[in-house]
């Protein structure tokens, strides 16, 4: 799947990154802290809100929105991968833009059981 065009912009988002889509671009809005952080957090959290143009966007809490989330955190780290960042730059990613909420722990654990059978070309 090819990359869609983003036109982002960084200020004070709650959220840490929030994606408006466009006919054929993502308006991203990204918070100023993730902005300044270290490439592969940054490039992992655009790879992640990139993957939301083939994954879509489910209702907060439901379980459609923690799958659709994982497959957006998949996408992004397969990316990474193709792209030469190693497989602990994307577990580390994924560390720094989550809680230790259980629904957070979830997502990283099925990130790194990911992490473990991905095969890259």
């Amino acid at each position: 799947r090819a990359l869609k065009p983003m036109k982002y912009r960084v200020g004070e988002n709650e959220h840490k990154c929030t994606v408006a889509f466009k006919n054929d671009y993502a308006d991203v809005f990204l918070d100023k802290e993730i902005n300044e952080t270290d490439i592969p957090h940054l490039v992992f959290v655009l790879f992640h809100e990139n993957g939301h143009f083939f994954y879509g966007g489910e209702k907060h809490g439901t379980k459609a929105y923690f799958d659709n989330e994982h497959y957006c955190d998949c996408y992004a780290a397969k990316k990474m991968l193709e792209r030469g960042f190693n497989p602990s730059q994307c577990l580390f990613a994924v560390e720094m833009c989550l809680s230790e909420e259980d629904s957070s722990r979830d997502r990283k654990d099925r990130m790194f059981d990911f992490l473990k059978r991905v095969k890259i070309k």
